[in-house]
């Protein structure tokens, strides 16, 4: 049995809500079994009629069959990748922010895809689509990341000139600086290790001290401080400084190749990036003045890719709800004709399910509206076979509108009454409201109870054609009348309980008079 407030037909192949309607909320309404034929010609349009008129719940005539292997199983998951691709497009038309230099006024000029009437083209549409918003966003982030590197290297280039600058080229104007730095050695000391570094270049050709220079999170900062020292067993001195994007800029000078191997894979291990930078100023200058122009020319690039993308979101984003509501509708009408049964020839389609009785006319209607827009040669035909045991027990059926679905969803949720029997939500209208009053009496959160939901009565169509909401709030304006019903009767217990916002009041005298002898 199927319950007024549920979406009984989804499970059945045709989406049957219980339409907005106020008729016989106590009682179900009488249902009829009903045999429908009709051409294949037919069959898509009498789907389309019948799912949007609500009216009939489907039965699976081809229960047996797994859904793997019914008839429209593969156009269901074409219709399933189609949502997902314009769940995608969607995402990235989220992302997208406006801009001035990006505004272009091209759009789309095939009707096909504006309004589209067969699957096949704007599924062609979309993969095309996705394809090329994919291909330009990944192209994008790859820029965008050497763009970030190469902005990281100009930062180390002009954070290691800051620390190696000095008027003296060479060996011994390095040594100098890196002395200055660490600020640790005598004027003796100093002397003798500068000595020692001139006569290690004259011998072997290279400095005594080179460095490491490169990025690293900021977070893991200290841990690759303490680790680098441990490794090289105090043979190292870092020096490193923080910079925006939660980056942290680092020079490690050292001695030796094999301190230096264990400095590289320390970096390794810690995901820091590592950038080369020449010992000597000029070459370090020629370094910087490339990387600059680099940069310049990634951001032409950038702004022009953005310009792309931007344009091919614009182009397609004012059409995704009615391109997912047509694919949605499609998958329904699919869903609904894998319940059908066929003839010998596979040119009739037969159809069964329920019907309220006092909607027959109005099922006769849309049938033939549904062979009339197809052009269908054959006339469709109803049968109706009443209520018997051999269709089994008759699905539960409530006429309920905006006020009533609410208090009707509470009592499904406890249970589904029987065809025909007596429906408790009209009692929980009153009752409700009543029971939470009388634990939630209070006259100032009531007001402010009854007032919030009487906005969202009063301005209900502005909220219904809105964007969309969040999911809380989606709760609080379903449930707009019985909030408000409740706000008023806990104002009424309120006054009984002498309480606004829980201060005490004395409106009514106390009528106990406490008699003593």
């Amino acid at each position: 049995s199927c319950g007024a407030g549920t979406k009984c037909g989804e499970s059945f192949g045709v989406r049957l809500l219980c339409r907005d309607i106020m008729g016989s909320l106590l009682r179900s309404e009488e249902m009829a079994y009903v045999r429908l034929y009709f051409d294949q010609v037919a069959a898509h349009d009498t789907l389309a009629e019948l799912a949007r008129s609500e009216i009939i719940q489907l039965e699976d005539l081809n229960q047996e069959v797994s859904s793997f292997q019914k008839e429209a199983a593969g156009e269901i998951r074409r219709c399933e990748e189609m949502l997902r691709r314009i769940r995608y497009l969607d995402e990235q038309a989220k992302s997208y922010k406006e801009d001035e230099h990006y505004r272009y006024s091209t759009e789309l000029e095939d009707r096909r895809i504006m309004s589209p009437k067969k699957l096949e083209d704007l599924d062609e549409f979309l993969c095309t689509m996705e394809h090329s918003v994919k291909q330009i966003t990944t192209h994008e982030e790859s820029i965008e990341g050497s763009y970030e590197e190469l902005n990281e290297m100009r930062l180390v280039l002009e954070a290691c000139e800051d620390v190696l600058r000095d008027t003296n080229r060479g060996e011994r104007g390095f040594v100098t600086s890196l002395v200055k730095q660490m600020g640790a050695l005598t004027p003796a000391a100093a002397n003798a290790f500068r000595e020692l570094s001139e006569q290690s270049r004259t011998y072997s050709g290279k400095g005594l001290v080179n460095f490491i220079a490169g990025m690293i999170d900021t977070e893991r900062r200290a841990a690759f401080e303490r680790t680098t020292f441990r490794v090289t067993k105090g043979n190292c001195f870092v020096k490193s400084e923080d910079v925006s994007g939660g980056r942290t800029l680092f020079i490690v000078f050292l001695t030796g190749s094999k301190v230096r191997s264990k400095v590289e894979r320390t970096c390794t291990a810690f995901q820091a990036a590592r950038y080369p930078i020449p010992e000597d100023s000029e070459e370090r200058e020629k370094s910087h003045g490339a990387c600059i122009e680099r940069l310049r020319e990634l951001e032409l690039v950038i702004t022009a890719t953005k310009a792309s993308r931007a344009e091919i979101i614009r182009n397609y984003r004012d059409y995704l709800d009615i391109w997912r509501d047509f694919v949605e509708d499609e998958k329904t009408i699919l869903q609904a004709s894998n319940k059908l049964n066929y003839d010998t020839s596979r040119s009739l389609f037969i159809a069964e399910g329920w019907v309220a009785s006092t909607d027959m006319e109005e099922f006769t209607a849309c049938i033939k509206r549904g062979q009339l827009s197809s052009n269908a040669q054959a006339p469709s035909l109803v049968e109706v076979r009443g209520v018997g045991k051999s269709q089994g027990e008759p699905p539960t059926y409530f006429r309920i509108n905006k006020f009533t679905s609410v208090f009707q969803a509470i009592i499904e949720s406890y249970g589904i009454a029987q065809y025909e029997e007596m429906n408790p939500a009209p009692f929980a209208v009153i009752t409700f409201p009543f029971l939470f009053a009388v634990m939630f009496g209070d006259v100032g959160h009531g007001v402010i109870m009854a007032c919030f939901a009487l906005i969202l009565i009063i301005f209900e169509r502005a909220f219904q054609n809105g964007p969309k909401r969040s999911e809380f709030f989606a709760y609080c304006f379903n449930g707009r009348y019985i909030i408000f019903l409740m706000g008023l009767f806990s104002i009424f217990t309120g006054f009984i309980y002498n309480e606004v916002f829980a201060v005490p009041m004395n409106i009514f005298v106390s009528r106990y008079d406490a008699v003593r002898e």
